[in-house]
């Protein structure tokens, strides 16, 4: 799939849009991407909670979606139906436990 970029944002506690811009081959993999840049963020102070809800606008042709962030811890830690899902899946698992360690 080819990449897109996407704006990723959330709400944090005291009502605070964030938003972040990622290029993605699929949605989870925007979400991923959001949440480490987020992490990695000097201006987001808060952590983007569990239960929160991360919408992504996917640029050209622009389309919005939503993903609440324990449905994708979730759907990380599934089995993949196939080897390149599994794959996929590893990679942005990784890439996000790599964002927690710093």
């Amino acid at each position: 799939m080819p990449h897109r970029t996407c704006l990723v944002s959330f709400t944090d506690i005291h009502r605070v849009r964030h938003t972040v811009e990622v290029n993605a081959s699929s949605l989870y993999e925007a979400a991923v991407l959001g949440l480490v840049e987020f992490r990695r963020s000097q201006f987001t102070h808060t952590a983007v909670p569990t239960g929160a809800t991360l919408s992504i606008k996917v640029r050209e042709p622009e389309q919005t979606h939503e993903v609440k962030v324990d449905a994708l811890k979730m759907w990380l830690e599934s089995q993949g139906r196939t080897p390149r899902d599994l794959v996929e899946r590893r990679k942005l698992r990784e890439m996000l436990e790599g964002a927690s360690d710093g």
